[in-house]
């Protein structure tokens, strides 16, 4: 709304299409800054051409200047802060969900492994051992013992480290500071128009759901060929897809809580994306920008066939009269690819060495000493200086 209104009259689109070009320059920027801080640095910027060189880009963002560059800008830039900065990244996700209300789906993967148990502080305490022979607390009796000559140590001992307490409300902490900030951008940003409009302000979004065949009984399912990939299983999934699409996702939402990995956000956040992906199965490809954003910061190139899938369906659909099974073929192959990159990783974690646990460390031995005494040494003639008593030396 901004450009609208500061672009000059007359000029058309041109404004917006210039502004969807710097918010695509500025989503390849944020993936080379994130990709500075990954393991293998060429890697990751490699992976950043896949969204910089993406020709649904510079179609779709560009030159149809559709809105969703903004909310992918702000996705990805959420994403690479939530590690770090949790109140940082939770605002970004709330704005782009603000923008688009796509990226909503973003929200569980930034909450990676906040429902793991046993979740631990690093050790960050060293405590050295106590000497011996020296008193457990300042109050206790020194009770001072026959000094022993010993060889004098070569090493000093180790410090070992303090076993930290398992702290069970981080993670809670944690999901505060991400949901909470991204809830109140989101209420800021709709707020005006609950002020101006009331009840409307959820605007087309009923219309637009029942319009694109997603509800219950609606005559439009079969011409969009939504739930392609079940419509497989049964040919009028829309009086039970819903419910079977709630409990999937929900499963992967929980798997992701649990399993996911906290410094990877954008991983469980591609996994729950194109998963909702692969079973609503949209026909519009600009709605899969997020997953080539996605698919760009994390690596996982066999979901790169969701987006092919949409843009199989959209273009058939209105170039050949019955083009339903075009996108049914799409999204199939494209669920396959999932599949068999999934199993491949598996297959490879599974084959890779485990690293073998380390060893104890060789403490030097202490040396024999015989106790004093009139031990005589073996050999030693009777009242020679080995077999006199030896004299103790006390310190003081």
């Amino acid at each position: 709304m901004l450009v609208h209104r500061s672009a000059p009259s007359g000029s058309t689109l041109l404004p917006l299409q210039a502004c969807g070009a710097l918010l695509s320059v500025a989503t390849t920027a944020v993936l080379l800054a994130a990709a500075r801080r990954r393991r293998d640095p060429r890697l990751a910027t490699a992976r950043a051409a896949l969204w910089a060189w993406c020709p649904a880009v510079p179609v779709e963002a560009v030159n149809n200047a559709h809105v969703d560059a903004l909310g992918v800008l702000l996705t990805v830039a959420g994403l690479v802060a939530v590690p770090r900065r949790h109140v940082l990244g939770g605002a970004l996700l709330g704005a782009a969900t603000a923008a688009k209300l796509l990226p909503a789906v973003t929200l569980p993967g930034a909450l990676s492994g906040v429902l793991a148990t046993a979740v631990a502080r690093p050790l960050t305490a060293l405590k050295r051992p106590r000497p011996a022979g020296s008193p457990a607390s300042p109050t206790a009796p020194i009770h001072r013992a026959a000094p022993i000559h010993r060889a004098a140590p070569t090493h000093r001992a180790a410090p070992t480290r303090r076993a930290t307490p398992i702290h069970r409300a981080a993670p809670t902490r944690r999901a505060a500071a991400i949901v909470l900030p991204a809830t109140a951008v989101v209420a800021l940003g709709y707020l005006p128009y609950v002020l101006l409009s009331h009840s409307s302000v959820l605007g087309y979004l009923t219309g637009y759901v029942a319009e694109e065949g997603y509800g219950t009984g609606s005559t439009t399912a079969d011409d969009k060929n939504r739930y392609a990939l079940l419509r497989l299983l049964h040919p009028d999934p829309e009086a039970w897809a819903l419910p079977v699409i709630a409990a999937v996702l929900l499963v992967v939402v929980a798997w992701v809580l649990l399993r996911g990995d906290p410094q990877r956000p954008w991983r469980g956040a591609l996994v729950v994306t194109g998963t909702a992906f692969l079973l609503m199965t949209p026909g519009y490809p600009w709605y899969a920008l997020l997953v080539v954003a996605l698919v760009a910061i994390d690596g996982r190139w066999e979901w790169l066939g969701v987006p092919l899938a949409g843009v199989a369906q959209y273009v058939t659909a209105r170039a050949v009269d019955d083009g339903a099974w075009v996108g049914t073929l799409g999204y199939a192959v494209a669920c396959a690819a999932v599949m068999a990159g999934w199993a491949l990783r598996a297959r490879r974690a599974a084959s890779a060495p485990r690293p073998k646990p380390p060893k104890p460390p060789k403490w030097p031995t202490r040396p024999h000493l015989e106790p004093p005494g009139d031990a005589a040494t073996p050999g030693s003639p009777p009242g020679s200086a080995a077999t006199a008593p030896r004299r103790r030396r006390v310190r003081r």
